[in-house]
């Protein structure tokens, strides 16, 4: 299971982290920073969105929602 975090920028950051590991330099990471908008994180894999917090997804925190990302990240790169 995935460790909590505090901030925003935290769970960023372990989100790149964790898909670094697994992809490497085959991933590119793109950061928008919205700042009249309060919670969006959201999760692009070639344009489909997979993951957004505002839709009721949270944050990536567990290992099934990890796994949501990383099985579009494979069938994109396959």
């Amino acid at each position: 299971m995935m460790t909590p975090f505090i901030s925003y920028k935290g769970r960023v950051d372990r989100l790149k982290t964790e898909l670094s590991k697994k992809y490497g330099s085959g991933i590119k990471f793109e950061e928008e920073r919205t700042p009249n908008i309060s919670g969006k994180f959201e999760v692009f894999v070639n344009e489909a969105l997979i993951h957004s917090k505002i839709d009721g997804n949270g944050f990536v925190d567990s290992d099934e929602k990890m796994a949501k990302i990383t099985s579009a990240i494979d069938k994109a790169s396959s």
